[in-house]
């Protein structure tokens, strides 16, 4: 890894908030440390295109232009198979049968968010 010869990588990634920016500016962004892109680019993936689009999209200020940018930045993501997800994971939660949990769309577990049924 230290010459940047990664053949694979294990990553897991949850986003709370349902934005592409968050992936593609962190994961897959090349990294720059300076600007604080590619943080968790830990495979080195670089890609120009990739890169303009998601720079565009994040000084873009209208939301439609700006998701079109992104969608732009995902499929070149897509075509270059820079991520291959190989497996999905879904969050659980297990109560017992007097207690209830809302979960968090961000999956952070609330213990505040435990309520006693009632019976």
């Amino acid at each position: 890894a230290t010459r940047r010869e990664v053949p694979a990588a294990l990553l897991t990634w949850g986003n709370s908030t349902g934005d592409a920016s968050v992936l593609l500016n962190s994961v897959l962004r090349t990294r720059d440390r300076d600007r604080g892109h590619g943080a968790a680019n830990r495979t080195h993936y670089s890609n120009g295109e990739l890169d303009r689009l998601t720079g565009e999209a994040e000084r873009e200020m209208d939301d439609a232009k700006r998701d079109q940018l992104l969608q732009q930045a995902s499929l070149v993501a897509i075509n270059d198979a820079a991520l291959v997800p190989l497996y999905l994971q879904k969050a659980l939660w297990a109560m017992r049968r007097d207690l209830t949990y809302t979960a968090r769309s961000d999956e952070r577990n609330d213990p505040l968010a435990v309520r006693r049924t009632m019976r």
